[in-house]
């Protein structure tokens, strides 16, 4: 889901942070970038290799006229390369 319009936008950040809350969601990183928020959260898969839900909320406050709020969610079963696990680590 994206919007620009700042009402819709604080009703999506809101449905996001209770999708985070209500599916237990853990927070892989933050960065802030240019008035930007961006967050990464997952859920584990069937293993401790896999991840079933990883999602990313851009909230839109930027300074550059970047003002899009972005709620992302990629389900499935989705196997994480030890070199992708390595970038959560920092």
């Amino acid at each position: 889901m994206l919007t620009d319009n700042p009402t819709s936008a604080a009703t999506l950040n809101s449905f996001a942070q209770k999708y985070i809350a209500n599916n237990n969601l853990v927070k892989l990183m933050h960065v802030k970038e240019d008035g930007q928020m961006f967050s990464f959260h997952m859920r584990k898969g069937s293993n401790d290799k896999k991840v079933r839900d990883l999602v990313m909320l851009i909230n839109g406050s930027g300074d550059n006229d970047d003002k899009d709020t972005v709620f992302l969610i990629i389900s499935g079963d989705i196997e994480v390369k030890p070199r992708y696990q390595k970038l959560t680590k920092t």
